[in-house]
């Protein structure tokens, strides 16, 4: 893991150096030998998540079943399947022997876990991409389905197959949709706030880091490009716009990036509400990220402003109203 640290961080600078001396040209990754340590630093950025997320899994999972345990104790068996069934949980055998209507629970359950390992391990592509479909509709329509999800590797397996695509050669034209749908659902849905594992996951920098690497190298895909950035900007607006992340996304890239999307936002006003909605999350609550939006050499809140004005109908009610002093000031 040290060595793969030393690895990712080697990468991080040098990608940083090269866009920072090409801040004034658009797609700053169009070298090919740039471009390549975008792809490895993508690969093991990635892997870095699914391994950080795996072991707090690990370590989370230890302390509710100590908090269950404890429920049930000091409150009662009632109590402690209660407090298992509002996480999504798995059941003891015992639970579901003595209460057998939660032989529906456990198998709705069973079902939203198979199609989380369908998704990620069947070697039929099609069949990958119909569960993650399916995945995503529970995920969109259903509490309990994106609790069940959440305490599954769903979110780890959609990234990894959306890094598998954007770093293949050749590369689908196609992006995995369902994948990137699935994510953006699970980062989005206000039943996420209930979970507290699903939570845990979308505030490692790791995972916020990895959807940047992943739009970076894939720079021409405007489609692509609409939904990472509306997907960072409903992360960065589930943890509450944790400066911890935001530091995190700045000192990666994603104002040189947001730099190159802007030319997308101002020909298609979805893109633009992304752009903008992205960009004002990466400032919110953060001075520092202010700071650097503002600098001279990038001038963001003017830039902002000019995508926005061009695109009068998008309107973000109030979501970022504090930022109109710094908007303002950037003028």
């Amino acid at each position: 893991m040290n060595d793969a640290n030393s690895a990712l961080r080697a990468l991080s600078t040098k990608i940083r150096q090269f866009e920072k001396s090409h801040m004034t040209k658009s797609n700053a990754l169009g070298n090919a030998s740039a471009m390549e340590s975008a792809r490895q630093h993508c690969v093991l950025l990635v892997d870095c998540f699914c391994k950080h997320n795996a072991y707090a899994t690990a370590v989370m999972n230890v302390d509710l079943a100590v908090e269950y345990r404890d429920s049930c104790l000091q409150r009662g068996t009632i109590a402690g399947l209660e407090r298992r069934l509002q996480d999504g949980a798995n059941l003891p055998e015992e639970f579901v022997v003595r209460y057998r209507f939660l032989l529906k629970y456990r198998a709705r359950r069973n079902a939203v876990i198979m199609l989380s390992n369908i998704a990620s391990k069947h070697p039929d592509g099609d069949t990958r991409r119909r569960s993650y479909a399916a995945l995503s509709r529970i995920v969109k329509n259903s509490p309990f389905g994106l609790l069940v999800a959440a305490r599954t590797d769903a979110l780890e397996h959609a990234v990894q197959t959306l890094m598998t695509w954007a770093t293949g050669k050749p590369r689908d034209i196609l992006p995995p949709w369902e994948a990137a749908e699935l994510l953006h659902n699970l980062v989005s849905n206000e039943v996420a706030k209930r979970s507290d594992n699903l939570k845990r996951q979308i505030a490692l920098p790791t995972l916020a880091r990895s959807l940047l690497a992943i739009a970076k190298i894939v720079p021409n895909s405007v489609e692509y490009q609409s939904t990472a950035l509306a997907t960072m900007w409903q992360l960065l607006r589930a943890i509450g716009y944790d400066s911890t992340v935001q530091d995190a996304l700045v000192a990666e890239g994603l104002v040189r990036l947001l730099l190159d999307d802007r030319h997308y936002a101002k020909k298609n006003s979805t893109v633009a509400r992304m752009f903008g909605g992205c960009a004002l999350s990466l400032a919110m609550h953060n001075t520092a990220s202010q700071n650097v939006m503002a600098s001279k050499q990038v001038k963001l809140p003017r830039r902002i402003v000019k995508v926005l004005s061009l695109h009068e109908d998008i309107d973000y009610l109030g979501e970022f109203a504090s930022l109109n002093p710094w908007l303002s000031g950037g003028m």
